[in-house]
């Protein structure tokens, strides 16, 4: 049941792609919706994106919690942060997607920055309870501690996590 704490994180991603449909929308819709104002449609999006990086934050870090504390089976916790970052993949595709477009266009610089913050959050909040599990496994010498650093620093690095949360989870089963 704790490991449900991960959905939030695992969507996020989603959540930044409707977000950018929405803004790259948002002529259509302010058009469309005479009494809604351009600058308060923008505020209501930053506003969405705020509360879906504090609940996304706040229950990875409550996983990461549950983790340390030893409340979450390391095994089980693993393999959901290893399959919502699998779930992520097809979102990562579309936001670089949408960086391609930014690049070719200088007025979309910002977004590509933004972009780029947005992916680290998410690796961030995906990164942190598997890095408890590495840690909390070299604890219990279920791996070594060299490994556990290092599974656990390339947890926070952009592609190589989805490898080691795969190698993560491999080496927890077959202990």
């Amino acid at each position: 049941m704790k490991n449900l704490l991960i959905i939030p994180s695992a969507l996020f991603p989603y959540v930044v792609i409707a977000l950018l449909c929405a803004v790259f929308g948002a002529t259509y819709i302010t058009d469309t919706v005479p009494a809604l104002d351009n600058s308060y449609y923008m505020l209501f999006i930053l506003l969405i994106l705020a509360f879906a990086i504090l609940i996304s934050l706040v229950t990875s870090i409550g996983l990461t919690v549950f983790t340390v504390c030893g409340k979450a089976n390391p095994l089980s916790v693993a393999k959901t942060v290893m399959i919502a970052k699998l779930v992520q993949i097809p979102a990562y595709i579309v936001i670089f997607l949408f960086c391609l477009i930014g690049f070719s266009n200088i007025f979309l610089l910002a977004f590509v920055v933004v972009l780029a913050f947005l992916d680290c959050i998410t690796i961030f909040m995906t990164a942190l309870p598997n890095a408890a599990v590495a840690f909390d496994s070299a604890r219990k010498s279920k791996m070594t501690k060299e490994k556990a650093i290092l599974l656990g620093i390339l947890q926070f690095v952009f592609v190589a996590d989805i490898i080691a949360s795969i190698v993560l989870y491999k080496t927890l089963k077959h202990v």
